[in-house]
């Protein structure tokens, strides 16, 4: 069945709509929460972030309201440790949080591998020594490969 724009709908469809206007208009926006978010250079962003054997998960949240929340499957076959991962979902958050205009963060992660390597790095307390495809993540933070 092929409708025209300028049809009228059935009768169903109308009532349809009248209720989904009377409970709107009576409950309220069903969509809730902070639709922009705060400029404010001070405002904490906080990123918690996670891996597993199949995937990444991270989710950006601005004064406890989530702004942002995303996830990816690892590839069928994918050998990389845990730790490695782990630290593909902390760079993946932070990278959204960039994004959306953070200058401070605090990252959430149960991966106390990935937390100090990344505080290092960020912290510049030790050189980072890297080969193969972990220099390309040591790239992306903008260090020093030996």
């Amino acid at each position: 069945m092929e409708a025209d724009w300028n049809e009228p709908v059935s009768d169903q469809v109308a009532e349809f709509c009248r209720q989904l206007d009377a409970r709107v208009t009576g409950d309220g926006d069903p969509a809730r929460g902070r639709w922009q978010v705060p400029s404010d250079s001070d405002i904490e962003y906080v990123i918690w972030c996670d891996a597993s054997d199949i995937g990444l998960g991270v989710v950006v949240e601005v004064d406890g309201n989530v702004i942002e929340d995303r996830s990816w499957l690892r590839p069928a076959g994918d050998k990389r440790r845990i730790n490695v991962s782990e630290l593909e979902a902390a760079i993946k958050g932070l990278n959204h949080a960039v994004r959306w205009g953070a200058t401070k963060v605090r990252l959430m992660t149960d991966s106390k591998s990935a937390a100090s390597w990344l505080n290092d790095v960020v912290m510049n307390s030790c050189r980072v020594r890297t080969k193969g495809l972990h220099e390309v993540v040591v790239q992306a933070l903008g260090t020093n490969t030996a």
